[in-house]
């Protein structure tokens, strides 16, 4: 073989093996979401943690039926503040809270 080709397969190895490590869903999902800023109701006690996994240290702990908002999500982890601590919680645990306008028959 000459050397071009020994370049040329050695970086098609090299791209193979990025791929395979570094998967594109893994990098999309490192990337959060912003959205308009919801409240939720907590539907367990909920930990809030210094990042988005279960393994990062316990900030506090939310009590259950605790309305909170959020406007930014990365994963299922949402990026909320409570009682001055900001952190993450797990949004399997979280219940939106649709509010509406009231009518009156007159």
């Amino acid at each position: 073989m000459d050397k071009l080709t020994k370049i040329l397969s050695f970086a098609l190895v090299l791209l193979l093996l990025l791929t395979v490590a570094f998967p594109s869903s893994l990098v999309s999902a490192a990337s959060g979401t912003s959205f308009t800023k919801t409240t939720y109701k907590t539907t367990d006690s909920l930990n809030l943690r210094t990042s988005n996994t279960t393994t990062s240290k316990k900030l506090t702990t939310i009590p259950k039926n605790t309305q909170i908002s959020s406007s930014y999500r990365k994963g299922n982890w949402y990026k909320l503040s409570y009682q001055g601590k900001t952190g993450y919680v797990l949004g399997t645990y979280l219940k939106k809270v649709v509010t509406g306008t009231s009518f009156v028959r007159l």
